[in-house]
C-alpha cells in the first residue's frame, strides 16, 4: 500500500527540467523558502532520474477504473558517496484504484524486472500511453515510521513535494495520524494537496 500527500510548488506548463551538472544540487530557484528549510533540515541522500511510461489495454480501461501500469527507468545517484558509481534499474509498477482518504492511498505492487519483458507485454497488445520525465530527491526519515520525502522537478510540469509512506501490508490509522502529525509540524499542510498522478497531469495539459 502506498499512503501519499502530493504537495503542488511550482505549476508552470512550460518548464523544462534544467541540464544537470552536479547531481548532489537541488535547484533553489524553484523551492519556496519553507521547502528550503525543509531541505536543510532533512538533507536527501539520494538523486535519482526518472522516466516514467504508463501502459494501456484495449480490453482493460485502466482510467475509468482508476488504476495504471507503469514501466520505469531510473538512474540512481548515490549523494552521501559521490564517488559510488550510479545504479541502474527498471521497476514494473501497478497502482490500484484510490480509496477514500483525504490524502492518496492506494495499492501498489512494484518489482524489478528486465526490460524484455515489455516486448511480452506488447504481443499482449498493451501499449504506450505517456510518458513522464522527472528529476527526483529523496530524503528517507525513519522514525517513528519510514516516510520519504520526494522533491520533484517534472518536465512540462513544474515542481512538487511528494510525502510517501509505503507499506507491503495495508496502511492504518497510525500512519495516517503520523502524516497529519507530520504535515502539521513542518507546516505543509497550508499547501494544496493534489490527487492525480504526474501522468494525468501531463495529460491534461496536452
Amino acid at each position: 500500500m502506498e499512503l501519499e500527500a502530493k504537495i503542488e510548488l511550482l505549476k508552470n506548463p512550460k518548464f523544462q527540467l534544467p541540464q544537470i551538472n552536479a547531481y548532489h544540487e537541488i535547484h533553489s530557484f524553484l523551492w519556496p523558502e519553507i521547502i528550503l528549510k525543509l531541505i536543510k533540515k532533512y538533507p536527501p541522500q539520494k538523486f535519482i532520474i526518472q522516466e516514467d511510461f504508463f501502459y494501456e489495454h484495449p480490453s482493460y480501461n485502466m482510467k475509468k477504473k482508476d488504476t495504471l501500469l507503469r514501466n520505469r527507468k531510473e538512474i540512481i545517484f548515490d549523494i552521501e558517496f559521490k564517488n559510488k558509481e550510479p545504479v541502474e534499474k527498471n521497476l514494473i509498477t501497478f497502482k490500484g484504484a484510490k480509496e477514500k482518504s483525504k490524502y492518496k492511498l492506494r495499492e501498489e505492487i512494484e518489482f524489478i524486472a528486465d526490460e524484455k519483458i515489455w516486448d511480452i507485454f506488447e504481443k499482449l497488445d498493451f501499449k504506450k500511453s505517456i510518458s513522464v520525465k522527472k528529476y527526483r530527491w529523496i530524503s528517507e526519515i525513519k522514525i517513528p515510521v519510514p516516510v520519504f520525502l520526494c522533491f520533484d522537478q517534472i518536465n512540462a510540469i513544474g515542481a512538487y513535494l511528494e510525502i510517501e509512506i509505503k507499506k507491503e501490508d495495508k496502511i492504518n490509522e497510525d500512519a495516517l495520524k503520523y502524516l497529519d502529525k507530520f504535515l502539521e509540524s513542518e507546516k505543509l499542510n497550508t499547501f494544496k494537496f493534489e490527487k492525480k498522478s504526474y501522468a494525468a497531469l501531463l495529460a491534461k495539459r496536452k
